[in-house]
């Protein structure tokens, strides 16, 4: 009797353990989990024959469980005559990690086991073809609420500078300029095409421009000129570029120019979102600024034709992404730099220049 008693558990307790096996798988096959819809996008160079190409990279998660799969897609934003892209219009990688909590610790060693075989070695060749086609990019972990994960990495090589198909003439670039700064009748020209919520055009902000205008344009060498060129994915491109133009009414254009970038360094790296129309006149104030003039021009749009202008020009020019620079000797052409190239890569370009 005793023994019977123990068989019946005994057949109580394997049945119970099949049956939260099958009901756990049943579970996780017919869950279908929603993606998460959080997206960053980022502007990536990629040097080819020099020329560059914009791109938007898009990172997708998907959750089930311990279970992630992430995706990245790279498209070309905009049209492009490059058949390559046009055949390419996207690179993409999964990688997914599965560690399914089941009753069952051997099954899910098994699965543990099998999954990081299956992905190290089919993650490796997928990387490689990554590296190949988009080389010179560096993918880093995001600090800030805007999920953008990526950043160019610097490059000093002397192929960044080129002559620009159709190169244009520097003195002519001066026309519809946002604002110039330093000696209008310097040797050389540089032209910068910004974007105020790139982050690429932040970075080289904060650590090429400085160097610059202490080295160059303060002492007379370099004629500096923005342009705006607001990116379609950039929302609060467009209203910050006509802000700077408002201030500049009242003498301040730089004033707002650093303020904008100073005020998106505080956030950390990557695309800033949170900044709304409201902040900005609110560091009007703080500038100094007559608040009823600067919310008349800025409310009005009154710049809003003058930035669209820049970006269309830029565009004719070949510009694609953000910062491209253009530098020449003011009677001559220019030269197109992409990319928020390091301090060393403007002083070879600008000594070349002068010599």
């Amino acid at each position: 009797m005793v023994k019977m008693n123990l068989f019946s558990a005994y057949s109580y307790i394997g049945f119970g353990i099949i049956a939260i096996v099958l009901l756990s798988g049943f579970v996780l096959l017919s869950y279908q989990p929603k993606p998460n819809e959080e997206e960053a996008l980022v502007t990536l160079h990629i040097e080819e024959d020099n020329s560059a190409q914009t791109f938007t990279a898009t990172l997708s998660r998907e959750k089930l469980f311990s279970e992630e799969r992430v995706t990245l897609n790279f498209s070309p934003v905009g049209s492009s005559s490059d058949d390559k892209l046009k055949e390419n219009n996207s690179i993409q990688f999964a990688v997914s990690k599965q560690m399914l909590l089941s009753a069952s610790v051997i099954f899910s060693a098994l699965l543990v086991s099998g999954a990081i075989f299956l992905v190290g070695s089919d993650l490796s060749g997928k990387v490689s073809g990554l590296a190949t086609a988009v080389g010179g990019i560096e993918i880093s972990g995001n600090t800030n609420p805007s999920g953008q994960t990526a950043r160019t990495a610097p490059q000093e090589s002397p192929e960044q500078i080129a002559p620009s198909p159709g190169a244009p003439e520097m003195k002519a670039l001066l026309e519809g300029a946002a604002a110039t700064v330093g000696n209008q009748n310097a040797e050389i020209i540089l032209v910068e095409y910004s974007d105020y919520q790139c982050p690429f055009c932040r970075t080289w902000f904060s650590s090429s421009k400085g160097q610059l205008q202490s080295e160059y344009i303060d002492k007379g060498n370099v004629l500096f000129v923005y342009k705006d060129f607001p990116l379609s994915f950039h929302p609060m491109a467009q209203p910050y570029a006509e802000a700077a133009r408002c201030a500049g009414d009242q003498g301040k254009y730089w004033e707002m120019h650093d303020k904008i970038f100073e005020e998106k360094n505080k956030y950390g790296q990557g695309t800033i979102s949170n900044l709304t129309k409201d902040d900005i006149k609110a560091w009007a104030t703080e500038l100094g600024l007559n608040a009823a003039e600067f919310n008349s021009c800025f409310d009005s749009g009154k710049y809003s034709s003058a930035v669209q202008a820049n970006f269309s020009e830029g565009s004719q020019l070949g510009v694609s992404g953000t910062p491209s620079f253009f530098i020449g000797t003011s009677n001559g052409t220019g030269q197109k730099i992409v990319g928020a190239q390091p301090y060393s890569v403007f002083k070879q370009a600008i000594d070349a220049l002068l010599q």
